[in-house]
């Protein structure tokens, strides 16, 4: 009975896991699909995601410091999306501009890290660069899909999902979080309800976006 209570009450805090392990489990599913090396990549990052972010909810249930997870797999999210892109992006500009950002994206996260934000503190200086380069590279793809000249339907392209998944996401994530160790300071209310609407929000809109370029991922794979 105090076990089903715990279940309980942690889905009702952290109900965007099931989010999570839906975009999770769907990856872990389209894994067994012969799929373009840039897919598999981003569903193996996914999965590792899912499991990290879920380990960083069960530490906040128990009031156990959880930045330290956030400060590594933030940067590992916002390195790897960026590498997935360089095999999306056909323009050869943006792919040297990832190339230069996967060399002092590393070197920044460390820096900030050691230097500046240190590993008591959530590194808002990394996320909000990293974010903000994934928004950009999402803008630009959906801006390649406007001028391509292709007769295919975009709501087929698992690309277009995952690039409307991370507008969204960092468009509502990138000036919260950017100020998020200010603003619980000052306003620790107002920073755990938007926590808990909008971000959270965000959060599964972006899982579920993801989710459907699985799917789409899965029905291309099962054409070909």
């Amino acid at each position: 009975m105090l076990q089903d209570i715990i279940v309980v009450e942690f889905v009702k805090l952290y109900y965007t896991v099931i989010f999570v392990w839906l975009s999770g489990l769907v990856a872990i599913w389209v894994l067994r699909k012969p799929l373009h090396f840039s897919y598999k990549l981003f569903a193996w990052m996914i999965v590792v995601l899912s499991v990290l972010l879920t380990a960083a909810y069960v530490l906040a249930f128990n009031n156990i410091p959880n930045h330290a997870l956030f400060n590594f797999f933030d940067p590992l999210e916002f390195f790897m999306v960026p590498v997935f892109y360089r095999y999306q992006l056909t323009s050869p500009l943006l792919r040297s501009i990832i190339r230069g950002f996967l060399v002092v994206f590393p070197i920044f996260v460390v820096g900030n890290l050691l230097w500046i934000q240190h590993f008591e503190q959530l590194a808002t200086n990394s996320y909000v660069l990293g974010a903000a380069f994934t928004l950009l590279l999402s803008v630009a793809y959906l801006w390649q899909l406007y001028n391509s000249e292709d007769t295919e339907s975009i709501y087929v392209d698992p690309v277009f999902w995952i690039s409307l998944a991370y507008v969204f996401y960092t468009a509502v994530s990138i000036p919260y979080l950017g100020m998020i160790n200010a603003l619980w300071d000052k306003h620790p209310e107002f920073t755990r309800q938007y926590y808990f609407i909008m971000y959270y929000g965000a959060v599964i809109v972006n899982k579920l976006f993801i989710t459907i370029a699985f799917i789409c991922m899965s029905r291309s794979a099962s054409r070909n």
